[in-house]
């Protein structure tokens, strides 16, 4: 850091949290540089997954904060928003049906309408100056470079570059290489696999078996998850509570959609008419993962680690943080809603600019900085655990013997259903 050169900023991750950020930063006019960096060659290279609904406090309200909330209307389905709940028979234990048209331009009742990931990852790219994303920069590891009391980040890549900061954060998701800078706790399986499977046109009938939204087919170890994204493709999740090493032991499961089928035995006709339907190349097994319920970051907060002052000016958001399992809907939008409460924190250290005149002065500088970001941490993390401990629970009852029973008794009492998040 120099007296002549602005902040160094670098974010690991182009993911919506790591975009987020970067947005609302070029936003304002700190005296910064804001480079993201990601491991993906192109912003095209992977699918990002399926649909998912953005809530008005967090997800839409990160959105209005990067100015971005009148480009996401364009592609918000709010006619999406249904959800039903049914057993393996077939049998509707909940059906409800969301808002159908959009809210208020103001958008003062706006609902959770729905959004496919790579329409929201595309208007956030978009919105950055160019250059902004350094694609093909696999995160390898990050190092503290002290020198007379002033602290700078050395960022090595598997590409063979580098790049030094003087602000990290890692919002580069569950297998974060950031994180292990700052705590070395590793997220554990949550005791389900999710296989991914995708229908790209979706037959009347299947349509209408989905609805307007989602449909959420529930029987004990065994679940079907089916989500209607945009121009007629509907994303189906094959849930299968077992161990951790059950397709690795399993192989041939995941080779054909019979295969996968013969898992779900005596379900409803219907129903498994989402796994015959889906392209048989769409296949993707996941295992799910989750931090332990009390979250170990910030760790000050719970493991009683105290982070040394040398890694002041690192911090984490989104699943890198606090990664859950998707049985509470809140993914994303934590990571987006982190982002926001970050970049504030951030321009509030950075405005008026620092005075980097002096070694003295840049250690002054740092010290403001790293409160700022554990004020920051700790809000994150009281608003992450009441969600990491719903989303530990949902999964419970989702995959319990008892479901949907409990499971939708729950719903009831508490609010909305989970999401594919």
């Amino acid at each position: 850091m120099s007296s002549e050169s602005p902040v160094r900023i670098a974010i690991v991750g182009a993911g919506p949290g790591g975009l987020t950020l970067a947005r609302i930063l070029q936003l304002s006019d700190i005296y910064a540089t804001i480079t993201v960096y990601e491991r993906d060659p192109s912003p095209t290279y992977r699918p990002q997954g399926g649909s998912l609904d953005l809530h008005g406090e967090s997800g839409q309200a990160a959105l209005k904060a990067a100015n971005l909330f009148n480009e996401f209307r364009k592609y918000a389905r709010y006619e999406d928003e249904g959800m039903k709940i049914t057993d393996k028979d077939g049998k509707v234990w909940l059906a409800e049906e969301g808002p159908f048209g959009p809210p208020p331009d103001e958008g003062e009742d706006a609902g959770r309408p729905e959004i496919d990931r790579t329409q929201l990852r595309g208007i956030l790219l978009d919105s950055l100056s160019a250059s902004t994303v350094r694609w093909g920069h696999a995160l390898q590891s990050v190092e503290p470079v002290v020198s007379e009391g002033v602290n700078e980040y050395k960022l090595r890549f598997a590409n063979g570059q580098e790049a030094t900061a003087d602000l990290v954060v890692g919002a580069d998701g569950t297998w974060s290489q950031v994180r292990p800078a700052v705590i070395q706790t590793l997220p554990q399986y949550a005791g389900v696999w999710f296989i991914d499977l995708t229908i790209p046109k979706a037959s009347p009938e299947i349509s209408a078996l989905v609805g307007p939204g989602l449909i959420f087919a529930l029987s004990g170890a065994r679940n079907i998850l089916a989500q209607r994204n945009s121009g007629d493709v509907i994303r189906v999740y094959a849930l299968l509570r077992e161990p951790a090493d059950y397709i690795d032991n399993h192989p041939d499961l995941i080779k054909s959609l019979a295969n996968i089928e013969a898992e779900f035995k005596g379900w409803n006709e219907s129903i498994l008419g989402l796994i015959r339907s889906a392209d048989p190349t769409s296949i993707i097994p996941r295992k799910i993962y989750a931090f332990p319920v009390p979250l170990p970051y910030p760790p000050s907060n719970n493991s009683g680690y105290e982070r040394p002052s040398n890694l002041g000016g690192i911090t984490l958001l989104g699943d890198a943080a606090h990664v859950m399992s998707p049985f509470a809907g809140e993914g994303v939008n934590l990571a987006m809603i982190d982002a926001a409460d970050l970049a504030q924190a951030i321009i509030g250290a950075l405005q008026p600019k620092p005075d980097l005149s002096t070694t003295k002065a840049k250690v002054e500088f740092q010290q403001l900085l790293s409160h700022a970001l554990r004020v920051f941490e700790s809000q994150m993390g009281t608003r992450a655990s009441e969600k990491a401990t719903e989303s530990a629970g949902n999964l419970l009852l989702a995959l319990s013997d008892t479901a949907p029973l409990e499971f939708v008794e729950k719903i009831k009492s508490f609010g909305p259903p989970p999401d594919a998040n």
